[in-house]
């Protein structure tokens, strides 16, 4: 199974992204970056891109975050 196979993610109204394990269910915390409301998300095999109401476009690689806690992890522009 690849990394993003088993991670999900969420966007919020609270600027963040919530990431979660999806093959065991926990939730592995809030991705931030961004200073608005996270208004849509867009994923592949490497990463995930981030658009926000800020007018802000961000990516994170997958592989930063793992399968484990990510912590507020932030994400690059």
């Amino acid at each position: 199974m690849a990394v993003s196979d088993a991670l999900g993610a969420f966007p919020s109204y609270h600027s963040t992204i919530r990431a979660w394990n999806t093959a065991n269910g926990k939730a592995l915390g809030a991705i931030r970056g961004h200073t608005g409301s996270v208004m849509c998300l867009h994923r592949n095999e490497t990463s995930l891109a981030s658009g926000g109401e800020d007018k802000s476009v961000k990516g994170i690689n997958w592989a930063v975050l793992g399968t484990h806690a990510c912590g507020g992890q932030s994400l690059r522009e």
